[in-house]
C-alpha cells in the first residue's frame, strides 16, 4: 500500500485597492422601518421584538408618510419615550 500526500499551496488572498463595488440604489431612504417598492411606492413596517413579528404598517406614496406612520407605531409599541424620526418628545 502506498500512501500519496499532497502538499498543499498557500495562495495570497488578493487585495484591492479599491473599495468594494456596490449595488447603486436609486431611492434615497434615509428612515428606519421605511423601504421603497419597485413600483416607486413607499412602504413602512416595524419590528415588534418582544413578540419577534415584523409588523406591517402599509403602503404610502411618500417617505416621508410611511416615516411617520413608523413614529406613531413605534410610540404606541414602545411608548411615548421611544426614539422616532419626527415626532418629538413632549415632557
Amino acid at each position: 500500500m502506498e500512501i500519496q500526500f499532497q502538499q498543499q499551496q498557500h495562495h495570497k488572498p488578493k487585495v484591492s485597492s479599491s473599495p468594494p463595488k456596490m449595488k447603486p440604489r436609486n431611492n434615497m431612504n434615509k428612515f428606519i422601518g421605511v423601504r421603497q417598492r419597485p413600483s416607486g411606492k413607499w412602504v413602512a413596517e416595524i419590528k415588534d421584538t418582544t413578540q419577534k413579528i415584523r409588523m406591517w404598517l402599509g403602503t404610502f406614496e411618500t417617505t416621508e408618510e410611511a416615516a411617520r406612520a413608523y413614529d406613531e407605531a413605534a410610540c404606541l409599541l414602545r411608548g411615548s419615550n421611544t426614539r422616532t424620526i419626527f415626532i418629538t418628545r413632549i415632557l
